[in-house]
């Protein structure tokens, strides 16, 4: 094939070419994002029953027999038959799946000083201009007020007059109404008839005429009618000052950062028509981030690059060191396009394979071209050399780059979020390898029979090195043939090393983590006032801790207030403050630190509990401790979770201490006696329809003005419906028309009631959770501690009540397992491999034991170095060892091999395949390991600004994976160029003596 190629390569450098521009056209179009879509295994059912306790809710709605299923049309199939089940006025169920569309990739805020009434029209007209914008899904605004047309009954004057709510709301939708009358049909033309009856002006409202009893009056005189704000569910700020926000959210597949140059064009452009006073911010830009984070992996890639370049030019000359670099522009340009169909965008996943591969695409280049110019050397011309020493290490490249792909390979099958998102690294990293494989056996002789460089000179290069090369080779050499003198005391000397490093690890080394802690770039602080608190003075406690927030020092970019509304919670208790801080190089302040002294200062705020929150910077990863309490009666739940919430308190190592438990809040209840309301001929729905609509209301109709409709809503005037006297004295209209006061057909009492009810797989539960803080030291000794403290409460729990593992250790637990099964699975594989590539058992032991050493290389690295092992990243990094570091050995045993097949002695065939191999041994291992430098260091070229960067965001999040990269193929390699030989001298000195044993018989 080899051969095929050379001959035909006016071909080959046409599918070179064709190679350049399809892959710089793919790299142009791949979409950019921050984190790859993926297919969130979450279903959303929805049902909204307005002023029905979450107890009540419970009952009524949530059975055992509607079983969640995986699939979004077995879901719809299941709700539509529970359907017919629910309460009366409970609103339809709305089925939805989670999608990375549900959440916006940039949000605006206009605030003014006078308030949103000021800007709401321009708002509004921000909303439809940004909607027309292609690739935009839907802009979802907030902050603004809701206008209605509220119609408010005196109940009094109603009494007066001897009608009923119904006899008001009858009145109003009749008069507000438009019916087609029919045609009118005559000999010359039809004509269509239309009665319209809609009111086009608010205070027409009052003129309706309300006709029961005989008695007929104007509405105006049993009830006041308004048109305007309806009364507020939440209070926005930015920065302290009202605002509107603006919620913009993408198609699937558009483009990001077209997308977000768009909208800032159209937000330039509609900002000068704002009101004065109008300041426009964003406080989202998902474009920012990644931009920044594709910059940081470029300047990353570009300094991983110049490194590969400095060092195979030191090793192999300038002409010879470009064939080899010809593997990472072909390999990257060919992946490009096979990523673009396979649908695969240029995330923070994606680019940082990229830039793992970037050091190992070289390996199969630097062996074919090394091998070339060897043979070059021998006196051949430069098409024969290409032919002999492409065929000659096609076979072991070939084996190696499949290895390397297999150990990869498993990574694909990691469950849950976490899994769907690295998995997009081993497929990254086996497309590239793939391409490299192809750009070494093509491209690569091709290139080297046209154009190498075969002068004496670089013959000499080639043959003796450089002169500390060259020393360092016959030192090499001598030092060999004392290691395979003596080869049971190298490997136990060797084997030793890498068991003290894992004891002293296990011993000294730092708490591993489970997934590495970025600082973060988002934070919400929560208040949570006791339940029932109204919104006016949950607003106050919010303003109170702005004043915190503004005097706490940070590098805050700004901070929006949302009174009323906790995350996805729309509460009148609830609120929040989302903070976002400066770009990663701009903080002067770590956004961790800031968060600190903020936790401090919030422990003097009174009147709510305040909650301070990190904002997420990955994939879902579960928290450092979590428990479940289970059981039947939810109050008990939550005092269980108290008692384990204070065992966490204990701790100042932990932060974030919480659970998801609410406290009930207060209500009346009133039990309707059904006797009584028989024999005034009162349904219970009767009495609780007139409840409703006196005390929240009820919207009645739509009102129309232009193209904007607006809810008409009917309830009591204000004094005369939050009273508990009031609504003793509430009176219910029975069918004769007697008016039957609400306390002579019910008791009113007041009590607690749950405002929320969780339940997991079907059961009531409460998850409590807490986090390590960043300094934390003795981790898993807290953590025992914590976990014999609970085993001990455990035991004096009520029957049927249990504390177990919380969603969080689930989450750690399935994906520690997975790694663990991934590394044996991926050994498995590469032993296969090499089975049939030696067609030997102990060949691949020999070569699988770099993975033992590869293993003790990184617990040493991290061990002297006091870096943490990341349970994730490193375990990932572990697997992916296990197909680097035995490249080298399948090159160097399959020269051993061929050397003894030449007829050379086994003991001269090891010293001179060491000798010859280590050049291309220490290339490989040395580019994939400076290629990885910038990431692990956290220093890089900035391509962009010509300047040095260091420390980034990517860097921190790839940091640990690098380090075990480098740390374990490092070491690997030093310890493979003198183990492997000295365990192929034990294979042939146990073959000599079984073949000597079989002579003698």
């Amino acid at each position: 094939m080899v051969e095929l190629f050379i001959k035909k390569h006016m071909a080959v450098f046409a599918l070179a070419v064709l190679i350049i521009i399809m892959g710089i056209v793919a790299y142009a179009q791949l979409p950019r994002e921050s984190t790859p879509e993926i297919e969130q295994p979450y279903i959303f059912i929805n049902t909204t029953y307005v002023g029905v306790s979450a107890r009540d809710i419970e009952s009524l709605v949530f059975t055992s027999d509607v079983d969640v299923e995986t699939a979004l049309r077995r879901v719809k199939d299941r709700v539509d038959l529970a359907s017919p089940g629910l309460p009366d006025g409970a609103d339809e169920p709305a089925v939805r799946e989670f999608s990375v569309s549900d959440w916006p990739f940039f949000q605006v805020v206009l605030s003014h000083s006078e308030g949103v009434e000021l800007i709401d029209a321009s708002a509004e007209r921000f909303r439809e201009d940004l909607e027309g914008i292609s690739g935009v899904l839907e802009v979802d605004i907030a902050g603004n007020p809701e206008k209605e047309v509220l119609i408010e009954v005196d109940p009094v004057r109603l009494r007066s007059y001897g009608f009923s709510v119904d006899d008001v709301i009858g009145a109003v939708q009749s008069e507000n109404t438009s019916i087609p009358g029919g045609r009118l049909m005559n000999p010359e033309r039809n004509f269509g008839l239309s009665v319209t009856g809609e009111i086009e002006d608010p205070r027409e409202f009052r003129d309706i005429f309300v006709n029961a009893n005989g008695v007929n009056v104007p509405l105006e005189e049993v009830a006041r009618v308004s048109f305007g704000n309806s009364e507020p569910e939440t209070y926005s700020r930015l920065n302290g000052t009202p605002a509107i926000t603006l919620s913009i959210k993408k198609r699937i597949g558009a483009n990001i950062l077209d997308m977000a140059d768009t909208v800032r064009a159209q937000i330039d452009t509609l900002e000068p028509t704002l009101p004065p006073g109008t300041e426009v911010v964003v406080t989202y830009d998902e474009s920012r981030y990644i931009r920044d984070m594709i910059a940081d992996l470029e300047n990353n890639m570009f300094s991983g690059f110049m490194l590969v370049l400095l060092v195979t030019v030191f090793f192999l000359g300038r002409r010879n060191s470009l064939f080899v670099s010809l593997a990472i522009p072909f390999s990257m340009l060919l992946s490009f396009f096979v990523l673009q169909m396979l649908g695969i965008t240029l995330n923070m996943i994606v680019l940082f394979s990229l830039i793992l591969a970037l050091g190992m695409l070289v390996d199969n280049g630097i062996v074919i071209v090394e091998n070339i110019f060897r043979h070059a050397t021998m006196g051949k011309n430069r098409v024969q050399a290409a032919i002999d020493g492409s065929k000659e290490v096609a076979g072991p490249i070939a084996a190696s780059t499949i290895t390397t792909c297999l150990a990869f390979f498993p990574i694909i099958f990691m469950p849950g979020i976490m899994g769907d998102i690295m998995s997009f690294l081993p497929k990254t990293v086996i497309v590239v390898l793939a391409s490299s494989l192809l750009v070494a056996v093509a491209i690569n002789p091709v290139f080297c029979a046209n154009f190498m460089n075969v002068s004496d000179s670089a013959r000499k290069k080639m043959n003796e090195g450089s002169g500390t090369f060259s020393r360092f080779r016959d030192w090499y050499g001598r030092f060999l043939y004392k290691a395979t003198s003596r080869p049971w005391t190298t490997i136990g000397a060797v084997s030793g090393v890498v068991l003290l490093g894992i004891v002293l690890f296990g011993m000294f080394g730092k708490d591993p983590l489970f997934f590495p802690y970025l600082d973060p770039e988002r934070a919400r602080v929560h208040i949570e006032a006791p339940q029932g608190t109204p919104l006016d003075r949950t607003n106050e406690v919010a303003r109170r801790l702005e004043s915190v927030v503004e005097s706490t020092p940070a590098s805050l970019d700004s901070y929006e207030t949302i009174a009323g509304r906790s995350g996805g919670d729309t509460e009148t208790h609830l609120a929040s403050i989302n903070l976002t801080y400066a770009p990663f190089n701009e903080r002067e302040i770590r956004g961790s630190t800031a968060l600190a002294s903020l936790r401090d200062r919030v422990r003097s705020i009174t009147g709510a509990v305040v909650k301070i929150e990190e904002g997420d910077s990955g994939p879902p990863t579960g928290d450092d401790v979590s428990f479940e309490v289970r059981g039947e009666d939810y109050q008990v739940i939550g005092d269980i979770s108290e008692s384990v919430l204070e065992i966490l308190r204990d701790y100042p190592e932990l932060k974030d201490i919480d659970s998801d438990y609410e406290a009930s809040r207060p209500e009346y209840r009133v039990a309707i006696d059904r006797g009584k309301a028989a024999y005034y001929g009162l349904s219970t729905r009767e009495i609780a329809s007139t409840i409703r609509t006196a005390i929240n209301g009820s919207t009645i109709g739509n009102y129309r003005e232009g193209e904007d409709e607006y809810d008409i809503v009917l309830r009591y005037t204000e004094d005369t419906r939050d009273s508990l006297h009031m609504l003793q004295n509430l009176e219910v209209v029975a069918h004769d028309g007697s008016r039957v006061p609400l306390s002579a057909v019910s008791e009113i009492s007041p009590r607690s009631s749950l405002g929320v009810v969780k339940r997991r797989n079907l059961n009531r539960a409460v998850n409590v959770w807490a986090n390590f803080e960043e300094t934390a030291a003795n981790r898993q000794e807290v953590l025992a501690e914590i976990n014999t403290r609970v085993d001990e409460m455990k035991a004096g729990l009520p029957e049927g009540y249990g504390i177990g593992a919380g969603a969080g250790f689930d989450v750690r637990s399935e994906s520690t397992t997975f790694l663990l099964q991934a590394f044996v699975v991926a050994l498995f594989l590469i032993f296969v491999v090499l089975i049939a590539q030696f067609n030997s058992v102990a060949d691949p032991f020999v070569i699988l034991f770099s993975v033992f050493l590869s293993i003790g290389g990184v617990l040493w690295g991290f061990l002297i170095t006091g870096q943490a092992f990341v349970i994730i990243m490193s375990g990932i990094g572990c697997i992916a060892l296990a197909g680097v570091v035995v490249n080298n050995c399948i090159v160097l045993v399959d020269y051993t091999h061929r050397l003894i097949r030449d007829g050379m002695p086994w003991g001269e065939a090891l010293i001179e395949a060491g000798r010859t191999r280590l050049r291309p041994v220490l290339l490989t291992a040395l580019t994939t390991v400076l290629a990885l430098i910038p990431m692990a260091i956290g220093v890089s070229f900035d391509v962009h600004s010509f300047s040095i960067q260091v420390g980034s965001e990517s860097a921190e999040y790839w940091k640990a994976f690098a380090l075990t990269m480098l740390f374990g193929l490092t070491f690997a390699t030093v310890m493979t160029l003198v183990v492997v030989p000295s365990l192929l001298t034990i294979k042939y000195r146990f073959l000599d003596r079984r073949r000597d044993h079989v002579m003698v018989q």
